[in-house]
């Protein structure tokens, strides 16, 4: 039967009321999130490995501290060890419940102090030189209802020495203001503008389309969430570009994904990403609907040139007492109606984890990008911020991996990571082939395959309140080095750093 106008109105109304209405069984507060290199983010994901608490947000980072303060409490630490107690316990003080009848101020003060072999963050690729580095500044949030917001402001010495860092060089120090949002959250509807890190895939992996594999920059992203279905999207705006004929391009990066929950065991992600790019382009509405995909929308609405789309699909699966697994493909600039041969942009990714007893989590990782993901006959349309992916910084690779994590009395989580990384001479950043290059261009592993074997030690520990500890040690074995046939290499790579943080916490009714 047919809607009168107004009946559909009032229909539509109605549900978006109701969707601002849906509240999670706990708690509805806005709540901030946790720092993607917070302190505790290898305690919390190593809790979620060992099954001790529930992913709040699968293949979703950063996580909210409500929903960990959540997790936590639910908790059952009858049968658990001594250790796993004591952690829970530490991180129980940390990660405090927020009442919804007052308002709620923290700010932390913290400094550090490390020793690096390198200035970049990946230890697969190291880059820039390394040395003694501090960092140090202070970190607050606020919660007023439904509202959050948060800033973080700090020197970071090391910033000069990674290369994928492009902010201005100011002698030895540097500096940032980061994790800098405002957040509006009631019900099922966040809608949050700021900087905030993000990663969507995997805690192990950068994800295949939104990452921090790039440092953090201004987006508004928006959600709407139930238990059984959930869309999210993040719209930025990234640098001008100016092409090898002198035009400067205006960028802007779109990114959706539709996760649907059929079981408790299995959840399945339908993710896109458009970059948009063109002389005086503008930001376009059709770009911006969740529920169509750009592959498609772009020639729909005549708009192919200066447009490059990504389409994801994304299925984790966590029964009972067995381990996770969650498996990725993505195929960036899909076009079904083009008679050629299939699409060699591709990017995949398959991890699985678990726990080998009470103490001892293990997880187990491969990851593949083709020599020409990311890349574009145009380039303005490559998949770069500043020079930096806004995904993966690398293409024409993979990795095969495993990690181990134990815990150990005093709060500390021993580790060893074995890892095998085959790079080709492909790059993100170089230039598209010639279309009568094309053909014979491989689908990864152009030119001399360079391969890096690496054995390391890993190490957090938390000894006492406010005091915390990180360090590892890796051995890299390099065959083909820098892709030269035959030449061998031996590297070591690690950090080791100490640090403080003064947290001040304050809750007015």
């Amino acid at each position: 039967m047919r809607m009168l106008p107004c009946e559909a109105i009032v229909r539509t109304s109605l549900f978006c009321l109701g969707l601002l209405s849906y509240a999670p069984p706990v708690w509805s507060q806005a709540s901030p999130y946790l720092p993607l290199d917070h302190w505790a983010g290898p305690y919390i994901e190593y809790l979620i490995r060992a099954r001790v608490i529930n992913d709040p947000a699968p293949l979703t980072r950063p996580l909210k501290r409500q929903s960990i303060a959540q997790a936590l409490l639910l908790v059952d630490t009858a049968g658990a060890s001594s250790d796993t107690r004591a952690l829970i316990h530490r991180l129980r003080a940390e990660f405090l419940p927020l009442s919804e009848n007052s308002a709620h101020y923290r700010i932390d003060f913290f400094a550090d102090a490390g020793l690096l072999s390198q200035g970049r963050r990946d230890p697969m690729r190291p880059g820039g030189p390394g040395g003694i580095e501090s960092r140090g500044g202070a970190s607050a949030w606020a919660v007023w209802g439904p509202f959050a917001l948060s800033q973080r402001t700090r020197w970071d010495s090391r910033l000069v020495d990674d290369p994928d860092w492009k902010g201005i060089r100011h002698g030895p120090l540097a500096g940032r203001l980061d994790d800098a949002y405002l957040s509006f959250q009631k019900g099922a509807v966040e809608i949050t503008f700021g900087n905030p890190d993000r990663n969507w895939g995997p805690a192990a992996l950068p994800g295949l389309l939104i990452s921090n594999v790039p440092y953090s920059y201004e987006h508004l992203f928006v959600s709407v969430e139930t238990p059984v279905f959930g869309i999210q999207s993040l719209v930025s705006q990234l640098d001008d570009v100016t092409d090898p004929a002198g035009v400067t391009h205006q960028r802007y990066w779109i990114a959706h994904r539709a996760v649907f929950r059929p079981w408790s065991w299995m959840q399945l992600w339908v993710n896109q990403a458009t970059l948009l790019s063109g002389q005086n382009r503008q930001l376009e509405f059709w770009a911006l609907n969740p529920l169509r995909l750009g592959n498609f929308s772009a020639e729909d609405e005549n708009r192919e040139a200066g447009t490059n789309a990504f389409l994801e699909g994304v299925v984790r699966l966590a029964p009972k007492d067995m381990p996770v697994l969650t498996a990725a493909l993505l195929i960036d600039d899909l076009q079904l109606f083009n008679r050629g041969p299939l699409p060699n942009r591709l990017g995949a990714s398959v991890t699985v984890e678990g726990r080998l007893n009470g103490r001892t989590t293990w997880e187990a990782l491969y990851t593949a990008v083709s020599s020409l993901a990311y890349r574009t006959f145009k380039i303005p349309e490559a998949a770069l911020r500043r020079n930096v992916g806004v995904a993966r910084n690398f293409s024409d690779y993979d990795q095969i991996g495993l990690r181990l994590r134990t815990l150990l009395p005093m709060s500390t989580l021993a580790g060893f990571e074995a890892a095998l990384l085959r790079q080709g001479e492909g790059d993100i950043r170089k230039p598209f082939p010639l279309p009568e290059e094309y053909a014979a261009t491989t689908l990864i592993f152009e030119g001399v395959v360079e391969r890096t074997w690496r054995g390391a030690l890993l190490l957090d520990m938390a000894p006492a309140a406010g005091l915390h500890i990180h360090g590892s040690a890796g051995l890299h074995l390099l065959q083909n080095a820098d892709h030269v046939a035959g030449a061998n290499a031996t590297r070591f790579v690690g950090d080791l750093t100490i640090s403080y943080v003064l947290p001040l916490r304050l809750a007015v009714p």
